[in-house]
């Protein structure tokens, strides 16, 4: 069981595969992050904590003109966070202790802008992306 602080590092040199659940990229050549499509979740069980806690995601954007990213966050199915994502950058929200329990946990990524980089011209790359993932880190607020 991990330890608040937990921290998640994206790309092929992370260790996000350990938690990773529906809806990454896993890419060799993507080093440093790890490109998610519609719907990305990963599955982790923190260990139980009475204080909220601190969410901070450190994100690239796609960018296409005319196309706005999004970024909504769910822990085990409740709402936590919503960002536009028009620049790379760390995003930050509070989960409220509650919506943890003595069971595994799921955080859900939607971007609901997702698309594929061939269909706008952009690139000859045929997967649905939204945004790419450095990391991902969860600790207690003090």
């Amino acid at each position: 069981m991990p330890r608040l602080p937990f921290r998640v590092q994206f790309g092929a040199s992370g260790d996000y595969k350990l938690w990773a659940a529906d809806g990454w990229h896993h890419d060799a050549n993507d080093r440093e992050h790890t490109w998610a499509n519609h719907l990305a979740k990963l599955r982790v069980m923190l260990e139980f904590t009475n204080t909220d806690l601190l969410l901070e995601v450190d994100v690239i954007p796609l960018s296409v003109r005319g196309v706005n990213q999004e970024l909504f966050v769910f822990m085990n199915g409740a709402f936590v966070a919503y960002w536009p994502v028009a620049q790379s950058g760390i995003k930050k929200a509070r989960i409220e202790s509650a919506l943890l329990g003595a069971r595994e946990s799921v955080i859900a990524l939607l971007m609901p802008n997702a698309l594929c980089p061939r269909d706008v011209g952009v690139s000859t790359d045929e997967r649905t992306l939204g945004l790419a993932f450095r990391s991902l880190s969860i600790s207690a607020i003090e």
